[in-house]
């Protein structure tokens, strides 16, 4: 029986791959890589959401939702930002043209988002 399943190459970007449109989807990859960040730290340095709060600022539930992979939108970039530099990283942003590079990088890593 042949395969009829189609592959398609990925954008780079699985919320413009979905659907979204170029702005919305640069936003939601933007939010998404900034949690993910903020999650891998906690577990990196094996901090609880409640110690995490501590750090933060912040009450519990909130350190669960900004690392919530269906929650995360809720949060402005800005705010996300700066939980994660509060984490101790930095954040560089650049203007390429009509691109903005957002760097984030920690001690043993950067990657980059483009928007």
């Amino acid at each position: 029986m042949k395969n009829t399943n189609k592959m398609t190459t990925s954008s780079g970007n699985v919320f413009k791959d979905i659907g979204f449109d170029d702005g919305t989807a640069a936003v939601l990859k933007i939010k998404a890589d900034l949690s993910c960040a903020i999650r891998a730290h906690l577990k990196k340095h094996k901090l609880t959401q409640a110690k995490a709060a501590e750090i933060l600022g912040i009450k519990q539930p909130e350190v669960s939702a900004i690392c919530s992979p269906t929650k995360f939108n809720q949060y402005t970039i800005d705010y996300l930002m700066a939980k994660y530099v509060r984490l101790g990283h930095r954040l560089e942003t650049k203007t390429i043209g009509k691109r903005h590079v957002f760097t984030l990088t920690t001690t043993n890593q950067a990657s980059e988002v483009t928007a």
